[in-house]
């Protein structure tokens, strides 16, 4: 979902039925599952029908954006080259996964721990004036919502979730949080 979406942002196609207002490019951060990412990637562009020459890129890297001076240091310079080799700014950045960017000895339950996480993607944020998507895991319990401290929850704008019901293989993408907007409801059946 996140890959589709990046997709869409970097091409300017609707999203799942929606405008995206602003084509642009795109950086997606791979912290894990690095192997089957360029698999992935290229099913998205035949399934899109993707124009050669999108700007979506992708990093293989796992960082420490909570407490290492040096990995964000090196994510701002490798971003800024990448907006100067371009020639336009980055519209999104997808962070997968929201643990994978977050260093060893990082507890998703402490409030100290998730907020220093949390002021990690603010600088991003604010250094570049894009949408940040962290990718987050749900618990055991789907009806549980994210895994970790709820100053995540409190934290995003939105929250989306890919839920199933047993055995079904239809998945929902489902609205738990819109700031400004609905919460709790169905967006898309795949």
């Amino acid at each position: 979902i996140a890959l589709d979406l990046a997709e869409a942002v970097a091409t300017g196609r609707d999203w799942m039925g929606y405008r995206i207002p602003k084509k642009g490019a795109v950086l997606y951060i791979c912290g894990e599952g690095h192997g089957g990412m360029g698999a992935r990637v290229k099913a998205c562009k035949i399934q899109n029908k993707s124009p050669d020459g999108a700007n979506l890129y992708i990093i293989r890297a796992q960082l420490n954006l909570r407490s290492s001076p040096h990995d964000y240091a090196e994510l701002l310079d490798a971003i800024n080259e990448l907006i100067a080799q371009i020639g336009e700014p980055i519209e999104l950045i997808i962070l997968d996964t929201l643990m994978r960017m977050s260093g060893g000895g990082f507890n998703e339950n402490s409030s100290e721990d998730m907020s220093s996480v949390i002021a990690g993607y603010k600088m991003l944020e604010d250094a570049f004036q894009c949408l940040i998507v962290p990718i987050h895991h749900c618990g055991k319990d789907q009806d549980r919502g994210m895994r970790g401290h709820s100053s995540l929850l409190g934290a995003v704008d939105a929250e989306l979730s890919i839920q199933r019901n047993g055995s079904d293989p239809v998945r929902t993408l489902h609205v738990g949080k819109q700031k400004d907007g609905d919460d709790y409801y169905d967006l898309f059946n795949f």
